[in-house]
């Protein structure tokens, strides 16, 4: 019985392991530990600028370490660093209580952004980008509504606050890749494909994973580019989020 019992443990310890192995989280996943390859920073790190009357602390033992920064009113308010990297995770807590949209803005481009959710979950993904140029980038949160910071996720280093940061790609890095092949499989099986810009790639998954975490439009426009066929001045694909089952990128360089 005594040799049953270790057998049947270490089963379910190689089990959990490999699960752990193969998961990757994604926006509105709990995630208490950083995954391999990520590095953790608390809301209380002092490189965070947060700027505006009304932030205070909340303490619970759901939050990471213990402690979220908050601030419920509907005053203007930032919160600012600086990272370097090549990708981030925003930890919080997402619920009906949060406001519906921020500004999210990262290296000078603006990306949909919202803590709302109609399920409640602590030290959540609430935002993810990655893909990015190695180097130093700035990242500012404005709100006007009830919005909280649990912890920050990272490949680099937290860094303070500084506009005049301008990220460029490493000189190992190709200056012309930015393309890819997005295929949109439907609950239907119908597979749609395209030919697009990094950026409109990254334009719809941020549609996707807004839509994911409770806010955005129900369906989203694809230029047809060079599938447009016909006395048109453009032709748009629309995909709606409830019928979309899953969908690949895959990047290729035009050099």
């Amino acid at each position: 019985m005594k040799k049953l019992s270790t057998l049947f443990l270490l089963s379910l310890i190689l089990l959990f392991g490999f699960h752990q192995g193969v998961y990757a989280a994604t926006v509105g996943d709990s995630l208490i530990f950083p995954e391999e390859g990520w590095n953790r920073y608390d809301d209380t790190d002092s490189h965070i600028q947060y700027e505006g009357d009304g932030w205070f602390k909340s303490t619970n033992g759901t939050f990471y370490n213990g402690s979220e920064t908050l601030t419920n009113d509907n005053k203007e308010k930032f919160i600012k660093f600086n990272f370097t990297g090549t990708k981030i995770r925003l930890i919080t807590t997402v619920s009906i209580w949060k406001t519906q949209n921020y500004t999210l803005t990262l290296d000078g481009v603006e990306y949909p952004y919202t803590q709302y959710n109609k399920k409640s979950a602590f030290q959540a993904i609430s935002f993810e980008k990655t893909g990015l140029p190695q180097g130093e980038h700035t990242l500012i949160i404005k709100t006007n509504g009830a919005i909280g910071m649990d912890a920050f996720d990272i490949d680099g280093i937290l860094k303070t606050y500084n506009p005049d940061i301008k990220t460029t790609p490493d000189q190992d890095t190709p200056k012309d890749i930015g393309r890819a092949i997005l295929v949109v499989t439907m609950d239907t099986g119908l597979e749609k494909e395209f030919d697009l810009s990094m950026k409109e790639v990254n334009d719809f998954i941020a549609w996707y994973e807004a839509k994911q975490a409770g806010t955005g439009t129900a369906s989203y426009a694809i230029n047809k580019h060079k599938n447009n066929i016909g006395p048109f001045s453009s032709r748009n694909d629309y995909v709606i989020f409830n019928k979309i089952l899953t969908f690949e990128v895959s990047e290729y360089s035009t050099k």
